[in-house]
């Protein structure tokens, strides 16, 4: 049986390879990953970019049974501020 730094050594071109593929395939996300200089998250002046925010806590919230999926009292949440 071969041993696993042996066998990550046979397969390291692969293991190359794949790491490109991946580089190569998410080209321009990949820019942005390693852009620490620029926040970049696409606000602008539409406020209905903050809906994706409570979009994915109130799903969070229905996933662990404290919300209802059908009804919310909080539909107006959160509000955009100027």
């Amino acid at each position: 049986m071969p041993r696993t730094p042996e066998t990550l050594r046979q397969h390291l071109p692969v293991f190359i390879i794949v790491a490109i593929l991946i580089a190569v395939m998410t080209f321009p996300t990949i820019v942005y990953v390693f852009n620490t200089e620029v926040f970049w998250l696409p606000t602008g002046k539409h406020s209905d970019t903050w809906m994706k925010f409570w979009d994915a806590w109130y799903g969070w919230r229905v996933l662990a049974g404290e919300a209802d999926i059908r009804h919310t009292d909080l539909m107006f949440s959160p509000r955009a501020f100027p």
